[in-house]
């Protein structure tokens, strides 16, 4: 029986997906921040943790404000892509390189985020709940902030060093 059957009940799918996102995210964390080298990476990381636990905080809100009950569906892409992660963490041969793949799928991460709050800010517009409009606004906003963070480091410090590094050992 399929259970999709208005809006409402697509944002509230949705929601269920970040919830167990953001758990699965800040779950994920300690162990990337381990992982990195880089101390400006270790602190974002660490940021990135801090704002899962804030997001899940105002989803919690969403969920009491719909009248709902609290509960979370297994997020298969979070999921995956944080096994990825750990996988290639296995095998970067180097700390530079670990750090530019690591940044790189903390972003996909970030992207699907930044694509799930969209939908959620759309589907609270056009159901006229704009107090979880506002919310889904607040956190998309800080989610692009981050992902604007971790594209600055990236591009300033870590892939060119990871570059450096791969050029050195290629000659």
């Amino acid at each position: 029986m399929k259970t999709l059957v208005t809006l409402n009940d697509a944002l509230f799918f949705q929601l269920q997906g970040l919830y167990d996102a953001d758990q699965k995210i800040q779950n994920a964390m300690p162990d990337f921040t381990e992982s990195a080298s880089s101390p400006e990476l270790k602190t974002l990381l660490t940021k990135y943790q801090r704002h899962a636990g804030y997001a899940q905080n105002k989803l919690t809100w969403v969920y009491e404000y719909l009248d709902r009950r609290l509960k979370s569906r297994t997020n298969k892409v979070i999921g995956d892509l944080i096994e990825e992660v750990l996988s290639m963490t296995a095998h970067a041969s180097t700390e530079e390189v670990l750090d530019a793949t690591l940044i790189g799928y903390v972003h996909i991460i970030s992207h699907y985020k930044i694509a799930a709050y969209g939908t959620c800010r759309a589907f609270a517009y056009e159901l006229r709940l704009h107090n979880i409009y506002d919310i889904f606004n607040d956190l998309l906003a800080s989610e692009k902030n981050l992902d604007e963070e971790f594209t600055q480091l990236a591009n300033e410090q870590l892939n060119e060093k990871a570059f450096q590094i791969s050029y050195l050992r290629r000659n």
